[in-house]
């Protein structure tokens, strides 16, 4: 699970902003929320609100640089810090990130510069989330400190630092050297899945792979079809060495007629891509638990529906629940206290600067009444996060030459 992602200094965040799972002492629908060592509370869901190019991708992005830095596919040189301020390009960009793999508690930070790793460090927490153990510190080529390696783990990371590795992480190197770095790296690899990103190595989750892994995951989409309105019967994988997914439609007579995926609506299609997870979370083992982290999650897809899937996922959560999905959306039919808490909805903006700013919506004094409607406030910009009209108004515009000739 997610619990915590801090970042500074990343693409339009200029200034440090924390993103937490953790939950507020809020009682609202407290049945979906999951109990993690310590009997802490931990959000299922999160959702992401604001105008278009306020900062909502490049949150995300900055989520997939990271695993895709802790996987080994990104350098520094790839980062992507503020560039409308002289001394933020030459600062470092920072990030830390709090997580639970298979019930163990962990803090990943990372700070670079577009040259080299500046610092990196592993830590175990207690069940307070504060740091119990130090698995490593690394300040630029130097090994500062660690509680729990071997002395010949300690004698290899620093021969390591020592061979022109400084842009290379610390934390792959330890993988087989210690059982908290090993779990950070699986954390990363099996359990944060990051869609829809410029930093996504896939670009879609794997429906094929999926469905060869787990072949009752048809079965399951299948029977949410009535959800979808259109005229598809069924989907049908080939059974052949292509294993190509049908959608199968009966026509007139009751024929049924094969259409490849392609000739299908780009809603089906990207239907298809959000459905197995939300699937997979059924199967919420703790060994098998997904954060997943998509960018236009509804996009293509009818209000009603974004709902409804959004309602099935919830109403899977219990205490020993360990998947979360977190989103970002346009649509306000989702900024419902109905059916989520104000500490799962967050408002991002961007600032005349060109800075953005990210704030929960358990952030605002405005929301604690019981009756407060969170969409006709966001409307009517008392929570930011919309856009300025006012530089965008047709009837400002020059007429056409030829009319105003006319008159």
């Amino acid at each position: 699970m997610l619990l915590f992602f801090g970042l500074e200094n990343w693409m339009s965040y200029r200034e440090p902003y924390g993103f937490s799972m953790m939950a507020t002492p809020s009682e609202t629908y407290s049945s979906h929320l999951a109990i993690i060592p310590g009997k802490r509370r931990v959000l299922p869901t999160s959702l992401l609100f604001g105008g278009n190019a306020s900062g909502k991708s490049n949150f995300f992005d900055a989520i997939g640089y990271l695993r895709g830095s802790v996987l080994g596919h990104y350098l520094p040189e790839d980062s992507l810090p503020f560039l409308l301020d002289e001394k933020k390009r030459q600062s470092p960009t920072n990030f830390q990130i709090d997580f639970l793999y298979r019930e163990k508690l962990l803090r990943y930070q990372l700070s670079i510069d577009r040259s080299r790793v500046l610092h990196e460090a592993l830590y175990e927490l207690d069940r307070d989330l504060s740091a119990e153990t130090t698995v490593f510190q690394r300040q630029l080529d130097d090994l500062l400190h660690s509680d729990s390696l071997s002395e010949e783990a300690i004698a290899g990371a620093e021969e390591y630092l020592a061979c022109d590795n400084s842009k290379r992480l610390l934390l792959r190197q330890l993988i087989a050297e210690s059982d908290a770095a090993e779990s950070a790296y699986m954390w990363f690899r099996e359990s944060l899945s990051v869609q829809n990103s410029r930093f996504s190595e896939e670009a879609r989750f794997d429906l094929i792979e999926s469905l060869g892994e787990k072949p009752q995951l048809l079965d399951l989409i299948n029977k949410l079809l009535p959800l979808l309105d259109n005229s598809i019967d069924h989907f049908e994988l080939a059974a052949n060495k292509d294993k190509q997914l049908f959608a199968v439609h009966r026509d007139t007579s009751g024929k049924e007629i094969r259409f490849p995926l392609q000739q299908e609506s780009s809603g089906i299609r990207h239907l298809l891509d959000i459905l197995p997870p939300l699937i997979l979370s059924l199967d919420d083992e703790v060994s098998q638990a997904h954060v997943m982290v998509i960018d236009e999650w509804d996009r293509n897809l009818h209000s009603l529906l974004a709902q409804e899937l959004l309602n099935f996922f919830l109403d899977q959560r219990r205490p020993d629940s360990r998947t979360q999905l977190i989103i970002s959306s346009h649509d306000l039919n989702l900024l419902n206290r109905e059916m989520f808490r104000s500490d799962e909805l967050w408002i991002t903006e961007r600032l005349s600067d060109g800075s953005s700013t990210l704030i929960p919506l358990s952030d605002f004094k405005a929301l604690q009444e019981d009756e407060v409607d969170y969409r006709q406030l966001y409307l009517e910009g008392r929570l930011g996060g919309i856009p300025n009209l006012n530089a965008f108004l047709l009837s400002d515009w020059p007429q056409d030459a030829e009319v105003e000739n006319d008159h």
